[in-house]
């Protein structure tokens, strides 16, 4: 399918909440009731026995695990338990993986400033992150804080090959930031290039929630893989699957993925390096005289 034809299409059927969602760059809204939360909570207990207690200090991902039957069950099991919940709430959208997130309580939980990875075009397309706590998230467990309306400004290419430009601005960034607790079952959904952040969890119980990856039906998948020996950023159209095909995750997540297809070079791709001039001028003076909100 040519790029250029295909439009995004992802849509939020409650327009205000989709409006928002543009604007804004994340919105919450009821999603799962108590039962649906209890059938993958118990689907949870099954597939990771110890998960209350083998997490303690650790911010725990299903979706990088070296169990392929493990990640694959979660993501598959999970989708097909809440698909008529999807259906109810979004149009023209197609789910890439679904992942259990586990965050233990210790200072080790604490999950840096970053925006999710590039899947695809965002000169073109969006992609997106539904988050639902499977039990509360709370300002004390480290509930996710948000930059509002980062992902009009900052898109970046994001690659697990570079690092994030916000190391010079954390502190400043932290002031901005606003925090967005939810409930158990409610839904948090964002824009994968929204800078967000988790403090650690302070509490003495993990805190445990889903994740799913979300894109427009059509909108072409790709990742990207910076090549340190000529400078040039790598385009990889990939399959939906992508995820599930990494046996090691943390080992090969710099390598030329195997099941990706070379779609595009960017020749001398230059590093994005954002100081405090940076974040003042291009974030808060747009943001505070209300030049983006639409």
């Amino acid at each position: 399918m040519n790029q250029a034809s295909v439009k995004d299409q992802f849509r939020l059927k409650n327009p205000k909440l989709h409006s928002k969602l543009q604007s804004v760059g994340v919105v919450k809204f009821p999603f799962l009731e108590k039962d649906k939360v209890n059938e993958i909570r118990s689907l949870v207990d099954e597939a990771i026995p110890n998960w209350n207690n083998a997490f303690e200090g650790q911010f725990f991902l299903s979706v990088v695990s070296n169990d392929p039957e493990l990640k694959k069950r979660i993501s598959e099991e999970t989708l097909k338990l809440i698909e008529p919940e999807l259906d109810a709430h979004f149009s023209n959208y197609r789910c890439i993986v679904s992942l259990v997130l586990i965050k233990g309580p210790g200072e080790g939980s604490s999950v840096d400033f970053h925006q999710d990875l590039s899947i695809c075009d965002e000169d073109k397309f969006s992609s997106y992150t539904l988050w639902v706590p499977l039990t509360p998230s709370t300002v004390e467990n480290g509930a996710i804080r948000f930059l509002e309306y980062s992902h009009r400004i900052f898109r970046f290419i994001r690659s697990q090959t570079i690092a994030a430009p916000f190391d010079n601005v954390k502190d400043t960034l932290s002031k901005f930031m606003k925090y967005h607790p939810a409930e158990t079952g409610e839904a948090i959904l964002w824009d994968q290039a929204c800078i967000h952040q988790s403090p650690p969890n302070n509490s003495d119980a993990p805190r445990l929630a889903l994740g799913i990856t979300m894109l427009g039906k059509n909108t072409p998948l790709q990742i990207y893989r910076y090549n340190e020996s000529n400078s040039n950023m790598e385009v990889y159209s990939v399959p939906d699957d992508f995820w599930f095909r990494y046996t090691d995750f943390v080992a090969e997540k710099k390598e030329v993925p195997s099941f990706g297809e070379l779609a595009e070079t960017i020749p001398n791709f230059k590093f994005r390096d954002m100081n405090k001039k940076d974040l003042y001028l291009n974030y808060l003076s747009k943001t505070l005289s209300k030049r983006l909100i639409s």
